[in-house]
């Protein structure tokens, strides 16, 4: 039990195509247990079987459960839990889980705008985000994914993932075309026009990971954005770059740095 209204909304990690909300209890359990706040954790669909947009859908779907369940969209479905304000949900997600929680934020932020108040929000926004190192640049465009590939754990996931690796033979339109398609802000949140009045947000990432770059880019843009215009007194974001850190590198429960990081979500 849990004193706090405070509920962290967790969408795991697993390159969109593995994980499961049980396989991580063993990290939102600590999460739980070092913060003092529930979680609320999905199974969101995975590629190859379900492909985009099939794993946002779903983070949007369990967003909506979790703060209006009695909406429409759910048909008098019975639920069991008090509804969340919005403002006491904090969305937290590793790696691709990551990437998937600034995914759902641009949705709301950008996508989901009232037609006769274009500055209003027809879902209101969660209360913060917390970013484990996450992916958000499916462009793999970063130079870290080649400076750091020998030091991190990840394997090349340029290799495993891309449609348009160099050894196949696709012609030059269908490169550009999927080019362009992963620049898509809700396929690769970091290439949002603008993270302009999203709420605060905590990055941490390890300075050895192959996601470095990105990290490091999405808080100069989120703080670019935000920090300093109306309704953002102090800073808007946090980022921490652990020395020496692999992808990840919260869930490892002996780093005297994994100790620090999980600290840090406390406040």
């Amino acid at each position: 039990e849990s004193a706090s209204e405070k509920v962290i909304y967790y969408l795991h990690g697993g390159a969109y195509i593995l994980g499961t909300a049980p396989f991580y209890r063993h990290l939102t359990g600590r999460i739980a247990m070092k913060t003092n706040t529930r979680i609320f954790a999905i199974n969101y669909r995975k590629a190859p079987e379900h492909p985009f947009p099939a794993a946002l859908y779903d983070a949007f779907i369990g967003y909506c459960w979790l703060t209006m369940p009695d909406h429409p969209m759910f048909m008098n479905r019975p639920y069991d839990h008090t509804p969340v304000h919005p403002s006491n949900v904090v969305l937290m997600g590793d790696s691709a889980g990551g990437g998937l929680c600034m995914a759902l934020l641009n949705y709301l932020n950008l996508y989901l705008r009232s037609s006769t108040d274009h500055a209003t929000p027809m879902v209101p926004l969660p209360g913060g985000a917390i970013l484990l190192s996450p992916w958000v640049d499916l462009t793999f465009s970063s130079e870290s994914w080649r400076s750091n590939m020998a030091a991190d754990w990840l394997p090349d996931a340029t290799d495993i993932h891309s449609p348009v690796s160099t050894h196949l033979p696709h012609p030059q339109t269908v490169r550009d075309a999927v080019t362009r398609f992963s620049k898509h802000p809700l396929l690769s949140p970091l290439h949002a026009p603008t993270f302009a009045k999203l709420p605060p947000l905590l990055v941490q990432s390890g300075d050895a990971e192959v996601l470095r770059d990105e990290s490091i880019l999405l808080a100069q843009k989120y703080d670019n954005d935000n920090t300093g215009h109306a309704g953002c007194e102090g800073s808007w974001v946090r980022h921490e770059l652990y020395r020496d850190m692999v992808h990840v590198f919260m869930a490892f429960p002996g780093l005297r740095q994994s100790t620090v990081a999980i600290e840090r979500w406390s406040r």
